[in-house]
């Protein structure tokens, strides 16, 4: 979100958390997992894989959900006051859950646990293995 930080000495972290809200973060979070499903399916029309995703969203949450048989099964990403949580979309289970937090180096992040995460590592952490763990192909 923010530029790269020239002098952490003076960075100013409190100005630049108030920047990082989960609306600002779920939002770019939902058009990135578009890119990645789009391109997870691409990928896999050229292999003839059958696990095919589609995006399914509605106000404070989207998921990606693939269909085996009469089911859905996928992961459902929702902003929550603090940031935003995945889980299963069969069970509701919290499969991860991403905390706003400014990290050492300046920028906004999700923390899963003790671990911060850039936007691409969290969606790794939700995705993959959805996409490339075969449970039902």
């Amino acid at each position: 979100m923010s530029a790269q930080v020239e002098n952490l000495a003076d960075f100013d972290w409190v100005s630049e958390r108030a920047k990082c809200t989960p609306f600002k973060i779920f939002e770019l979070l939902r058009a990135q997992v578009q890119s990645d499903m789009q391109k997870w399916n691409l990928l896999t029309a050229e292999a003839e894989i059958k696990k095919i995703f589609t995006l399914e969203s509605y106000g404070t949450w989207f998921a990606v959900v693939y269909k085996v048989g009469e089911m859905s099964k996928g992961a459902m990403f929702s902003i929550t006051g603090n940031g935003v949580n995945v889980q299963d979309v069969e069970s509701r289970t919290l499969l991860h859950e991403g905390i706003l937090t400014i990290s050492n180096d300046g920028h906004c992040r999700l923390r899963v646990g003790q671990t911060e995460c850039s936007l691409w590592q969290f969606r790794k952490l939700a995705l993959q293995d959805l996409f490339f763990v075969n449970r039902e192909v």
